[in-house]
């Protein structure tokens, strides 16, 4: 007798063992849904939060709808996702995070679709449908951007509420508060949106001469009638107060994407400012709010606060390049070279060491300003940088020897007019020249600020001639070709061919006999030239017809250059 009790006693354990309550069952489904969700299997989560959600009661309802709609998105379900957080918004108490989702989906919805009724069909998908109406091809890109500002500002504010809410509350339930991360990551996301939305808006009440305040006071609370810079300056503002991380890092990122925004700003709005009064008859500078930020302090915030933060290095060379964008050369080099010292394992030193060598670098260059005439002192314009003194030499040549030479004549690439091309390279030609016939020292009115500086001097040179002028800084070597001439050549091309007319240079008389020679640069198989040789006829004139199959190269480029000299 015990011995059957004790049997069917071990059966009926048997059996309760096998038998799962329906209890148990959903909550094995919730917890596949839940592994399924943490490894962003999102399309059998979402099979598995249907199913939880369609056995009946859910001790977190909210937090399962929400994860059903965001699955919905994830496997691009667009129309059910838009739908199924609206749907939660209508009865979660906890809206803050819902508004986030729903404006982030926003961003990443198909913009075209299709329109039957009152109903959108997002996609390039023809939608089936058993309606007489034929669906209309759309596009709400427009639609969806302002949407997603509506949605962002609605979460914002939403968030503060819930927030203290949330801080006042004890619940017995689950709470969905949006998180102080995800609520700084809509700050970033609402801060950078804005600006693509209300910059017409804000001009139109600056333009209506509307009073806007400049208080931004991270203690009130977010206010959508606040206009946009205030709004966008608070949001970077209160990422510091909502951050509690010990790193601060979206902090440091806060001050970076702020110095981003007041540059842009001030670049845009400093254009607005300044206009015509037709009243006043001339142009005024307007003024608007903020117009006192700079995005350089903002930025130097970084370096002094967070100087071993990721974004340190991108920060600092900002602060240079904004420096150097603003001409201040000094303050550039400054901040370059700080890269060098603070972040030498850094992706930007080697830029920065490009930088520092082209705001240091040594330069001059000349220009000779034409012909001039003789009896008087040439000019020169003197183009110089980060030089103080500059030694000039100048050289006595013939033209003709070095001009008129075949190899020169027949090679396209030259021109009269250039120096290393005729003459080769400065040390070999100032050798072949022999003894200078002047010589002189210049002193530069560099500031040492690393600025360019150009001054037109006077020269010893007075008689009438060719001269190589050479100038010289330490190693730095600059020469360019000074004529002195008492003949003038005008040249003109048509679409036969060219003339050259050779004058007196002070009373316009044409000049007989000159020497001339005139260059043809043009395209049969390849790139050719063509010379022609001679002397100006008794009115002045020399002519030159173009080379028979010539083509692709404009009329009025194909005269390379023309040389006159007189005869001796």
């Amino acid at each position: 007798m015990r011995t059957t009790f004790r049997l069917l006693m071990l059966m009926c354990a048997a059996t309760m063992l096998w038998r799962v309550s329906p209890a148990q069952a959903q909550n094995d489904v919730l917890q596949q849904a839940d592994t399924a969700w943490n490894e962003k299997s999102y399309a059998r989560a979402l099979e598995g939060y249907q199913k939880v959600l369609a056995a009946g009661a859910v001790r977190d309802r909210d937090e399962v709808e929400f994860r059903i709609a965001v699955a919905l998105g994830k496997t691009e379900q667009w129309d059910k996702a838009i739908a199924a957080g609206e749907a939660l918004l209508q009865k979660t108490e906890w809206k803050a995070r819902v508004l986030y989702w729903l404006g982030r989906l926003y961003t990443v919805v198909p913009h075209q679709g299709y329109k039957i009724g009152d109903t959108v069909y997002r996609g390039a998908d023809y939608p089936k449908t058993d309606k007489d109406e034929k669906p209309q091809p759309i596009y709400v890109g427009e639609e969806d951007a302002q949407k997603t500002l509506e949605l962002f500002e609605r979460a914002k504010i939403a968030a503060q509420e819930e927030s203290e809410k949330a801080r006042r509350n004890r619940y017995l339930l689950p709470i969905h508060p949006l998180p102080y991360d995800e609520e700084i990551d809509l700050n970033f996301d609402l801060a950078t949106w804005l600006p693509t939305r209300e910059y017409d808006e804000f001009i139109a009440a600056l333009d209506k001469k509307q009073t806007l305040d400049e208080n931004v006071n991270i203690n009130a609370a977010y206010d959508r009638k606040w206009h946009l810079p205030k709004k966008v300056l608070y949001l970077y503002n209160e990422i510091r107060k909502l951050d509690a991380s010990t790193s601060k890092h979206d902090t440091a990122l806060s001050l970076l994407a702020k110095g981003l925004f007041v540059r842009g700003y001030r670049a845009r709005m400093d254009n607005w400012a300044s206009r015509y009064d037709e009243k006043l008859q001339k142009n005024i500078v307007r003024s608007y709010p903020f117009e006192h930020l700079e995005a350089i302090p903002i930025w130097q915030q970084v370096i002094n606060e967070f100087p071993h933060d990721p974004v340190a290095d991108r920060v600092q060379i900002l602060i240079a390049q904004t420096h150097e964008g603003q001409g201040e050369l000094g303050k550039a080099l400054a901040a370059y070279q700080k890269i060098v010292q603070l972040f030498p394992r850094s992706k930007w030193v080697s830029d920065a060491r490009a930088h520092i060598q082209q705001i240091t670098r040594r330069e001059v260059s000349l220009d000779t300003l034409g012909a001039q005439p003789p009896g008087k002192t040439a000019k020169l314009q003197v183009n110089t940088r980060n030089l103080k003194q500059l030694y000039f030499a100048a050289y006595r040549v013939r033209l003709e020897n070095y001009l008129t030479r075949a190899d020169k004549l027949n090679n396209p690439d030259v021109q009269f007019t250039e120096f290393s091309e005729n003459f080769g390279a400065i040390e070999n030609a100032v050798k072949d020249f022999g003894a200078p016939v002047a010589s002189w020292i210049f002193k530069t009115k560099d500031k040492g600020d690393y600025q360019g500086a150009s001054e037109t001097i006077d020269t010893p040179l007075k008689n009438l001639g060719a001269y190589a002028v050479v100038a010289r800084a330490g190693n730095l070597r600059f020469a360019r070709l000074l004529l002195i001439s008492d003949l003038a050549i005008l040249k003109k091309t048509d679409r036969d061919g060219a003339f050259a007319f050779i004058a007196d240079a002070r009373s316009g008389q044409p000049i007989e006999q000159a020497n001339v020679v005139l260059k043809e640069v043009y395209q049969h198989s390849t790139i050719k030239t063509d010379v022609a040789r001679g002397a100006s006829g008794e009115q002045g004139f020399f002519d030159k017809s173009w080379c028979a199959g010539a083509r692709f190269i404009p009329t009025a480029s194909r005269l390379s250059h023309g040389l006159a000299t007189a005869t001796p």
